[in-house]
């Protein structure tokens, strides 16, 4: 699978439920060669909830920058990066 690369789009209809960051630590996992997570929203309350990698001090940052480093974690092998700005 290195050879895949993926970019995730999140959406806050997918985020509320939490499928956004499920999938990208999925996706992680299996061993792609790249992952881009595109969300350009910041961390509100009701993602602490949906989110595992988020805690009360996020509150108010901008939440593809919070998954990053531990999504990386995740997975060495796998190249991940984000884009904190809105896609059109």
């Amino acid at each position: 699978m290195l050879d895949f690369k993926v970019c995730i789009f999140i959406r806050a209809s997918l985020t509320s439920l939490g499928v956004g960051i499920e999938t990208a630590k999925n996706l992680i996992l299996a061993g792609p060669g790249a992952v881009t997570i595109c969300d350009d929203a910041d961390i509100v309350i009701s993602d602490l909830g949906t989110n595992f990698f988020f805690s009360e001090h996020d509150v108010g940052k901008k939440r593809s920058a919070i998954c990053l480093e531990p999504l990386q974690r995740l997975n060495p092998y796998v190249n991940v990066s984000v884009i904190s700005r809105y896609l059109v």
